[in-house]
């Protein structure tokens, strides 16, 4: 396992720093004018912790081989991977990047008690703008507890027993070639009272508190210290769309899963944002489509704690748990598992989907253009011939 390890971390940089250069001659052609638009792209995925188990050898294997995949080919900018636990020889989780990641990609390890997410940015592209008198994450911190310090700006969102439950971490990030800032807001979410989770030890908080007292106020401070007009949330938000809306949206699941489909507390993706309160960001300006990405395998139990719904056993992507959400810009929805390549390779349209384990969340990307914001970096100086008669 070790070796096999270290041959994927070797191949990934090679991989990386070729990507690095392709990158780089991208950021400096002159197709890429002053003043033109920019996209900046977010996923939400969250894998699950059931995915890395190794009865699911055929899960984390698919997850470890298409997330650089889906990296490269939509251009990602920021992701939250959810419980990604990707495990070394020890058992111990592996910090940094995932083999096959590209180099020029920077990680953050973040974990409250059992809960842990992992934050990738492309690097080459974006930088963390530090602001003074503010803690900002470090690479990894898998220790944390719940505390609510105004100027630290990741943590747990609720108290777990002597430490903490459910994890963000929230960053000031600045575009290497242009004036564009964005603070980008990564997390997992605690269920709401009345949802439920798969963890018999998770904590419920209430989601209003959470959205305003937790990550709203840190992200006004934070917004007026930096000086950044943009905001962006990546999150699984452990609640569900409108009830009357996705009962319009998937008739053909509403009929399959009668019972399950209305089980959770659900708030509307402008509800999310109206309960954050962000200074001078009172609407939201654009968000990923409602898409139903958890979970594959949930066992809900009806309240005699037996019975379960059904149809039990098999794929209930029931929830639009998984959100990207923004005031700027005007955003597209991928669901990269609905590529052709992808269905074709690991059958996503069917129930023998190797991922298709535990409380695996399907990936949504949210595709942002933002105009006029890019400026092309200064072209590195042609040679010039010497002048004759000079060495």
């Amino acid at each position: 396992m070790s070796r096999f390890l270290a041959c994927l971390l070797l191949i990934g940089g090679a991989v990386g720093a070729r990507n690095q250069e392709n990158l780089e001659e991208e950021l400096t052609t002159d197709r890429a004018a002053d003043g033109t638009s920019v996209d900046v792209v977010a996923m939400q995925w969250s894998s699950h912790w059931s995915c890395w188990i190794p009865d699911n050898a055929g899960c984390n294997t698919a997850v470890s081989d298409l997330l650089p995949k889906f990296l490269d080919e939509y251009k990602v900018d920021f992701v939250n991977l959810g419980m990604f636990q990707l495990k070394g020889p020890n058992k111990e989780l592996v910090d940094g990047l995932p083999p096959g990641v590209p180099a020029f990609y920077s990680t953050f390890d973040l974990q409250c008690n059992k809960d842990n997410i992992k934050i990738l940015y492309n690097a080459a592209k974006w930088e963390v703008t530090p602001v003074a008198g503010f803690i900002l994450a470090p690479e990894v911190d898998r220790n944390m507890n719940f505390e609510f310090i105004a100027n630290k700006m990741y943590g747990c969102f609720n108290v777990e027993g002597e430490t903490g439950d459910r994890v963000y971490g929230i960053f000031p990030f600045k575009l290497k070639f242009g004036p564009l800032k964005i603070i980008v807001s990564f997390s997992h979410f605690p269920h709401p009272p009345g949802g439920s989770s798969t963890s018999i030890t998770a904590v419920t908080a209430d989601q209003h508190a959470m959205l305003k007292d937790t990550l709203g106020a840190k992200i006004n401070v934070l917004k007026s210290a930096s000086a950044s007009d943009n905001v962006l949330v990546i999150a699984d938000l452990n609640l569900d769309m409108p009830l009357a809306e996705k009962s319009e949206m998937f008739p053909k699941e509403n009929t399959a899963m009668p019972d399950l489909f209305g089980l959770e507390p659900a708030m509307s993706s402008e509800q999310v944002w109206e309960a954050m309160n962000i200074s001078g960001s009172p609407s939201l300006v654009s968000k990923t489509e409602y898409k139903l990405t958890c979970c594959a395998d949930k066992t809900k139990k009806m309240k005699d704690g037996i019975t379960l719904f059904p149809p039990a056993g098999n794929s209930k992507f029931t929830f639009a748990f998984d959100r990207v959400l923004a005031d700027f810009g005007t955003m597209e929805t991928v669901m990269p598992l609905e590529d052709g390549k992808v269905k074709t390779q690991y059958p996503t349209v069917g129930e023998e989907c190797p991922m298709y384990v535990g409380a695996f969340h399907k990936p949504i990307i949210g595709k942002i253009s933002v105009e006029g914001v890019y400026r092309a970096p200064p072209r590195k100086p042609d040679r010039v011939a010497p002048i004759l008669g000079q060495q």
